[in-house]
């Protein structure tokens, strides 16, 4: 029986998938057992990944299994193992280095199971992103940043033909920007108070465009603000678990990307990075108060820095760090390859962290998640307002912050059975089962930085005392063994 060791029922064939193995046994020539030795996880959408043990056709060791519902073919979506090896045959270099091999997969009856290669030849010898310390991570963030356009987007294009932004937010959003099929004109109208085509709200006292009106062409735009856009390879769901890296001992440690179920051969450049860098603040600072929020969104600001901020919390200048790195990487390879289009360029990367904001937005998560969200996308929309010079109206409703109440988790599923599939389109809303409800809390000691007082007499000492708390801040959240606590 497969799972079985020892006579000990370690982990069974799930029942919900147990009209697939005879047919895997056949159609993989598979000898002998499969056997699970762990689970990877277990996702809102019914899929199920484990690291089995495996002699067929195509491989004899360790592989990763992935049980699965097929997706609504209403949708019309291309399957995950084709993406797959759409991502693998057109950029094969990139891929050999990066990306596991898929070896089979079978659907059946609404199923489908799919078997690829462990990467780093073993999951023991690779970590999550999330997990390393902060010098590997820095590492990894840069190399990654920039392996996504140098290697795997090499072959980039500019797109031909002038297109206005609102036509590269709806290529990265589709149906999200509905008012029926998607979440945000409800979000903003039912728990926001500001109407969905209302141009502009406003918060802390300051104002803010609206994503969403933007987006939908609420305010008729000038022509000028046509761009030609770089286009090439995109993830599609590119975050801190979907990136392994190797993390045994290596002068430059490798980075894998996994789950590509999302990867599309033809995008706008930009969105992978802008979705990788929202993903990771937010699932870092779900329940930071909105004014840490608040400043650290407008650290992050080309333009934009509120008067009487309070600055950086402590403990949020790494963050900070992770971030700046990759955003330098995106701008170091846009004056590399296109230094004459720097303004285009920058208002597409701006542009893709608009679209990031808002995916998240939309994803079925907490309110307390979706408002950061989506004033991470307000905060960007700004700066790519000012960068432009565009006039834009500045006053509109408040934003009511709406309560934070984290939406109720759903059921286990019973003796394997997978949960039943829902509408609307299909969305990845099991990242934060990864990504916030199972991240580790740090296993690390705590050290605070008590603010120094200036014993001078001399007023004008206050900058300096403030300068000395801050670098010694900015020094300690560089060790990897050491969290440095909020002030």
């Amino acid at each position: 029986m497969e799972g079985q060791q020892g006579g000990v029922d370690e982990l069974a064939w799930p029942v919900a998938y147990k009209e697939l193995l005879p047919l895997i046994r056949t159609h993989w020539n598979v000898e002998g057992e499969v056997y699970f030795r762990q689970q990877l996880g277990a996702g809102k959408s019914g899929a199920l990944v484990y690291i089995a043990d495996i002699t067929c056709e195509g491989i004899n060791g360790q592989a990763i299994l992935k049980l699965d519902l097929l997706q609504d073919p209403d949708w019309q979506e291309t399957p995950e193992a084709e993406r797959h090896r759409q991502a693998l045959e057109a950029c094969p270099d990139y891929g050999a280095a990066h990306l596991p091999r898929i070896v089979h997969t079978l659907e059946h009856d609404g199923r489908i199971a799919i078997l690829s290669t462990v990467i780093a030849r073993g999951l023991e010898y690779a970590a999550p992103w999330v997990d390393c310390g902060y010098g590997p991570a820095l590492d990894v963030i840069r190399r990654l940043s920039r392996g996504l356009l140098e290697d795997w987007n090499a072959d980039y294009q500019i797109a031909s033909g002038m297109h206005m932004p609102q036509d590269l937010l709806a290529d990265w959003l589709d149906y999200r920007l509905d008012p029926e099929a998607g979440r945000l004109h409800r979000f903003l109208s039912d728990s926001c108070h500001v109407p969905p085509q209302q141009p502009s709200f406003s918060f802390e006292g300051l104002w803010f465009p609206n994503p969403v009106a933007f987006a939908c062409g609420a305010v008729e735009l000038p022509s000028r603000l046509r761009l030609r856009a770089a286009d090439g390879r995109q993830h599609g769901d590119l975050h801190g678990y979907n990136v392994l890296v190797r993390s045994h001992a290596a002068a430059e440690p490798d980075y894998y990307l996994i789950d590509l179920a999302f990867y599309e051969e033809q995008q706008h450049l930009f969105f992978d990075h802008a979705y990788f860098e929202v993903a990771y603040l937010l699932a870092r600072r779900e329940y930071a108060p909105m004014a840490q929020w608040e400043a650290m969104l407008d650290h992050l600001s080309l333009f934009h820095r509120a008067p009487h901020s309070p600055g950086l919390w402590q403990d949020d200048v790494g963050l900070m760090e992770f971030v700046g790195v990759m955003r330098r990487e995106v701008m170091n390879w846009i004056e590399r390859h296109e230094s004459h289009r720097l303004s285009f360029l920058e208002s597409q990367y701006l542009l893709a962290r608009v679209a990031a904001g808002l995916n998240f937005a939309n994803k079925d998560i907490s309110d307390a998640l979706r408002t950061r969200a989506f004033l991470y996308a307000a905060h960007n929309l700004k700066d790519y307002l000012t960068l432009n010079n565009v006039d834009w109206p500045k006053h509109g409703p408040a934003f009511l912050f709406p309560e934070a109440q984290q939406t109720a988790p759903q059921p286990e599923a019973a003796n394997g059975e997978a949960p039943p599939t829902t509408a609307p389109p299909p969305e990845k809303d099991r990242l934060y089962e990864h990504l916030v409800a199972q991240m580790p809390m740090p296993q690390k000691p705590v050290i605070a930085v008590m603010p120094f007082d200036n014993l001078s007499p001399e007023a004008g000492h206050d900058r300096f005392v403030g300068g000395i708390t801050h670098e010694i801040t900015a020094e300690l959240s560089k060790v990897d063994w050491l969290s440095v606590a909020s002030r």
